[in-house]
């Protein structure tokens, strides 16, 4: 008796992306619909101590490595923006860069470039639906009772910052698995502080985190394709 041919299984990996591709999409949809608006605006109202900008300021020139050396800054919210650092773009770089080096040097310079292209892929799907995603408005109350437009947070969905931070954390526990508990720590508590220090609202770091995910899991799926291996077979062709 002939048995029917298998159908080819999905592997776990590529549901994951679609999994997570999907759930980023739909989260994406309820926030430029609104639906999530009263959620983000809550966050505004009472998860942002001090939040007070202008109607021209953007929350998200707030947020920077200068920040924690300007003067009337409450200490816990210059530690918190410390903390958030590894998430930056230019912490970001360098420490990509530091695990570049790093695998080159173990002859995987494959995986590094991998890595390189997980972070350049995270930071170009976050400017893509910075520019074509737009939300309902969001206000702060400044003082007198004033009603004012945070006209930064239009356009802040995605979080490119919690994007680079699940790289990072993902790259950290690539290259040295024991710290892949603090690094999860790291990246767990990044989420929420960029809401505290007003740098992003909830929906914001909820879909920066999705798009960093999704970034992870294609390098995940590249580095064990046979082209990462390529590096290491050569090098043992090479001694031969």
């Amino acid at each position: 008796m002939e048995l029917a041919p298998h159908a080819p299984r999905t592997s776990p990996r590529a549901a994951a992306i679609v999994g997570v591709g999907t759930a980023f999409a739909v989260l994406a949809g309820l926030v430029v619909a609104g639906s999530l608006t009263r959620l983000d605006q809550y966050a505004v109202d009472h998860w942002m101590p001090g939040f007070s900008p202008s109607p021209r300021e953007s929350p998200l020139l707030g947020s920077g490595l200068y920040k924690p050396f300007s003067l009337g800054i409450p200490l816990w919210e210059k530690l918190l923006e410390v903390w958030t650092w590894p998430a930056s773009v230019a912490v970001s770089v360098l420490l990509l860069g530091l695990g570049a080096w790093l695998l080159a040097r173990r002859d995987r310079p494959q995986a590094a470039l991998i890595w390189i292209g997980a972070w350049g892929a995270a930071n170009v799907l976050e400017v893509i639906g910075k520019w074509a995603l737009d939300r309902p408005p969001l206000y702060v109350v400044e003082h007198g009772g004033v009603s004012v437009h945070v006209i930064g947070f239009d356009t802040s969905f995605p979080s490119g910052h919690s994007a680079r931070g699940v790289v990072v954390a993902a790259l950290v526990a690539y290259l040295w698995p024991r710290l892949r508990w603090a690094a999860g720590v790291w990246i767990l508590l990044t989420v929420p502080f960029l809401v505290v220090i007003a740098a992003h609202t909830p929906t914001d770091v909820v879909g920066g985190a999705l798009v960093g995910v999704l970034a992870v899991l294609g390098a995940r799926v590249a580095l064990e394709s046979r082209l990462a291996e390529l590096p290491l077979r050569w090098k043992a062709s090479r001694r031969s």
